[in-house]
Parts: structure tokens; C-alpha cells; sequence
């Protein structure tokens, strides 16, 4: 927390005094941040404690109950002005196990509360590692673009030399001159696209003026398991998967408490009081124990009884459901995952390819043994080849991130 201040704060300052020095942010500089100021995570926090509030507001019931109490009073009558004071207590000391439910009911809630809290910061750790992820894929697009663009004015001078010499047509000229023409632009929008992704990293991270950071860290597709997950015995592991449990025990508590209403409840109490003319002198007290117990309410109850009942049905029949569909949610995301690894890999080997041809190319089309129309097909092909692999890259670290929500990791847990 302390550590993230102090980095939303640079990056404030920095911004404000019009600093040109960048500010580096690194993924556990972004996980801190995000920790701090994610309003999401946020509202979650609050909403957790709001449910902890909700388990003593419960527990209340089952205490001491004591009031204050007090009047003055004037009439025609002989007695003229007469004032009272008292005090009285109430004690429940049996309601069929109706409070105690309650109270088990309230905790149920804050359990779920914190289950929900988990699955908000593994979305927000979701968003944030995408917003992460883009923003390390932008950098790397802008730098090789200017790569590119530098590639391809160099082709055209070659061209143009050769074109001047005799030896090449304008086509190959006007072609070269396009080429270079849209590595230009490209250059362009990968800057746009890069301030856009720094300015949505920022917006997860909850910084409101943070225009002056950058991103540590590499575009690389990330290593697979060594061994295949059990998805099932992951997915009762998950954030939602306690939820769905804690929604039955909830629906299962309200069934009892609302059965427990039919039962008689017998609370003690005990009163004590002066009361007369200023200054009042007349003591009273009483002390007694009672019992009352609902005999008919028009069929409310057994009403309200019938519900909860269907309530735990329901619950029971969606649980089921859900727990399936959350499973192949997983089996899902792991197969997303290990293709898009997959791929890399074989973007990987494309570019190693390509580049290769592009230097042997490159040294034929000089020394005059390959002609325009093939040298510019393999240049191309080697242009296509690393922007394809920066987007497997990427790819393969965003399907890790989905793979990741599917498993319900939070912002807390360390990769």
C-alpha cells in the first residue's frame, strides 16, 4: 500500500511539474498501484466491511436491551404537575434458535462478501494484466515500426540508386516509396495506440493524471504447466465456486429461521421507576418473565415457509448448473491457453525463417542475382513475420490472464 502511494504520488508530481522523465512501472508496480486505487476493489473492500456490520447488527437481538425513560405530566385534577423517570431491561433468552440463525445467516453473508471481494480483484487483476499486456505489445509495436521504417528507407534509397543507374524500373521505385509511405503511418498509429494503452493501464491502476509513465517488461508467450490441470478440483477452489456454496448455506439458514418463527419465544425482563410531584418520591419496580407464541397470522407463515423452501430448491438446481458451466469455463481457458503458447512457438520459428531469408535476399538483390518483384515478396514476408510475432506474444499472455480469471487468482497472490 505504502509503496504504491509513493508510486501514484511520482507519477502525480511528475505530471503536474511538466517533468519530460519518464516514470517506469514494472507489473508488481502496477498490481500495487491497482491494490491502492482500483475503485472496484475499492467498493468490495467497503462492501466486506458493511457485511461484517451486518453480523453485529444480528448479534444485538440476542443481547441485554435497555431503556431510559421519562415524562412530566400536568392536569385540572388535585394532583397537578406529576413527573416520572424509569429504567427497564429485556433479556431473550429462548426464540426456538430464530436469533441465532440470524446471526448464522449475517456471517454466511460476510463470507460471501469476501468471496465476492475475491472474484472483484481477480477481474481487476484481469483487466489490469490486459491493460499491462497492451500497453508492453504497444511499446514493442512502436519500436518496430521505427525498425520497419527505417528498413524500408533504406530499400528505397537502393532502389532509387538503381532506378537512377538504369538497372531497376519505376515501378520497383513507386512500390518502394509506398512501402516506405505506409511504415510511416504505421509508425504514426502505433504511437496513438501506445498513449491510448499507457492512458487505460492508467485508468485500472485508479491514476487519474498519470500521462508520463511507461511499462517494464517484455512481450514474451509464457511457459505452459508441465502437468495438465484437474479442472474440476480447480474449479471447487474458485471464488465462485465458494459463492455458489455459500448461496445455499444462506438459502438453507433463512428456511430454518423462518421456520423458527412458528415457535413460542420467552423473553425476561425487569423494570424500576419514581414517579409524583416535583421532586417525585414514589418508588416502583417489577420483574417477570414472558412468553408469546403466534397461534394464527392468515397463513403468512406457512406461506413464508413454503417460499424459502423453493428458495433452496432453486438454489440447489442452479448450483449444479453452475458448477458444470464454471468447469468447462476452465477446461475452456486452458485449451485457449495452450494453443495460443502453441502458436507463438510457431510464430517464433516463422520469424527465425524469415529473417534469415530476408539477409540472404537482401545480399542477392544488391549483387544483382534477384529481381525486385521476389526480393520485395521476402521483405514483406519478414515485416509480417515480427508483427505477427508480437501479437502471438501477446496473445498467448492474454489467454494466461484469461486462464487466470477462470481460476479466480487476485491481485494478492504472487505469480
Amino acid at each position: 500500500m505504502h509503496r504504491s502511494f509513493l508510486v501514484a504520488m511520482l507519477v502525480l508530481l511528475a505530471d503536474f511539474a511538466g517533468a519530460q522523465t519518464n516514470i517506469w512501472f514494472d507489473w508488481n508496480a502496477c498490481v500495487a498501484a491497482a491494490l491502492a486505487g482500483n475503485p472496484d476493489l475499492v467498493a468490495a473492500g467497503l462492501d466486506v466491511d458493511g457485511a461484517a456490520v451486518d453480523v453485529d447488527k444480528a448479534n444485538s437481538g440476542r443481547l441485554p436491551q435497555v431503556k431510559a425513560s421519562g415524562s412530566a405530566r400536568t392536569s385540572d385534577s388535585s394532583d397537578g404537575e406529576t413527573y416520572s423517570a424509569g429504567v427497564s431491561a429485556s433479556q431473550l433468552i429462548y426464540d426456538m434458535g430464530r436469533s441465532g440463525g440470524e446471526v448464522d445467516r449475517a456471517r454466511v453473508g460476510e463470507l460471501a462478501a469476501r468471496a465476492d471481494l475475491e472474484s472483484v480483484s481477480a477481474d481487476v487483476r484481469y483487466q489490469l494484466r490486459t491493460a499491462y499486456v497492451k500497453a508492453l505489445k504497444a511499446q514493442r509495436l512502436t519500436d518496430l515500426s521505427a525498425e520497419i521504417l527505417k528498413r524500408r528507407e533504406d530499400s528505397t534509397r537502393l532502389i532509387r540508386l538503381r532506378y537512377e543507374a538504369g538497372r531497376e524500373h519505376r515501378g520497383s521505385l513507386l512500390t518502394a516509396e509506398a512501402k516506405e509511405a505506409e511504415a510511416r503511418l504505421e509508425q504514426l498509429q502505433a504511437a496513438r495506440s501506445q498513449e491510448l494503452a499507457y492512458r487505460e493501464l492508467a485508468v485500472v491502476m485508479g491514476m487519474t493524471r498519470a500521462q508520463r509513465f511507461r511499462v517494464k517488461g517484455d512481450v514474451a508467450a509464457p511457459a505452459l504447466p508441465t502437468v495438465a490441470p484437474d479442472v474440476e478440483a480447480l474449479a471447487a477452489q474458485t471464488p465462485a465456486a465458494r459463492r455458489q456454496s455459500l448461496a445455499r448455506d444462506s438459502a438453507e439458514l433463512a428456511l430454518d429461521v423462518t421456520r423458527a418463527g412458528r415457535g413460542p419465544t420467552v423473553q425476561a425482563s425487569a423494570e424500576a421507576g419514581r414517579s409524583g410531584p416535583w421532586p417525585p418520591d414514589e418508588d416502583s419496580w417489577s420483574a417477570g418473565i414472558g412468553l408469546s407464541m403466534p397461534i394464527f397470522e392468515g397463513g403468512g407463515r406457512s406461506a413464508a415457509i413454503r417460499r424459502a423452501g423453493l428458495d433452496l430448491e432453486a438454489v440447489d438446481a442452479r448450483t449444479g448448473q453452475d458448477f458444470r458451466r464454471l468447469v468447462e469455463t476452465l477446461r475452456q481457458r486452458w485449451v485457449d491457453y495452450q494453443n495460443s503458447v502453441e502458436r507463438a512457438g510457431i510464430r517464433e520459428k516463422y520469424r527465425e525463417a524469415t529473417t534469415e531469408r530476408a539477409k540472404i535476399a537482401e545480399a542477392q538483390y544488391s549483387g544483382g542475382l534477384l529481381l525486385f518483384d521476389n526480393w520485395i515478396i521476402i521483405e514483406n514476408e519478414f515485416v509480417e513475420a515480427e508483427k505477427a510475432l508480437v501479437n502471438a506474444q501477446a496473445d498467448a499472455m492474454q489467454a494466461e490472464a484469461a486462464w487466470a480469471l477462470a481460476l479466480g487468482r487476485t491481485l494478492d497472490e504472487k505469480d
